[in-house]
């Protein structure tokens, strides 16, 4: 990878999945404009592939042919101006302080001082990709090092 790729390679990688949207049971689709909408834990909208809706139904059987369009919908009626939200990460049940922080590169408002914990004390809010990869990589670590 020559100088610097590796941490280049995990920086382009982070980029990826932190735009990256649940397509089905191992798949993942990188949607240009969904990939906009910002997270909320109630969020205003979820989004379909081609009728699947995900990421609430994410295990579904999808066939890489049919995931060529995507929809956001609805969740309920909206007033004009108000933002289209999704929810990232498929739920909390489903996501840990640290994966999200790791994919996605932010927490929301009431996990902030736990992440700053998670980095050895640094309060952090919002993190560009290299940090992020810098952390993933600091965690992948510690777990591996917890399991030896």
């Amino acid at each position: 990878l020559g100088e610097g790729g590796g941490e280049a390679l995990a920086a382009a990688f982070a980029c990826a999945r932190s735009r990256a949207l649940t397509a089905g049971e191992g798949w993942a689709a990188l949607v240009p404009l969904v990939d906009l909408a910002n997270h909320s834990s109630h969020p205003a909208a979820d989004y379909r592939c081609f009728g699947v809706v995900t990421p609430a139904n994410a295990r579904a059987d999808v066939e890489p042919q049919d995931l060529e369009s995507f929809e956001l919908v609805a969740l309920r009626d909206l007033s004009p101006g108000e933002e289209v939200t999704i929810r990232y990460g498929g739920g909390a049940a489903e996501w840990t302080l640290r994966r999200s922080f790791c994919q996605y590169g932010f927490t929301e408002d009431a996990q902030i001082e736990a992440v700053g914990d998670a980095l050895g004390g640094r309060g952090v809010r919002l993190c560009d990709a290299q940090a992020v990869a810098r952390a993933a990589a600091a965690l992948a670590e510690e777990a591996t090092a917890g399991e030896g």
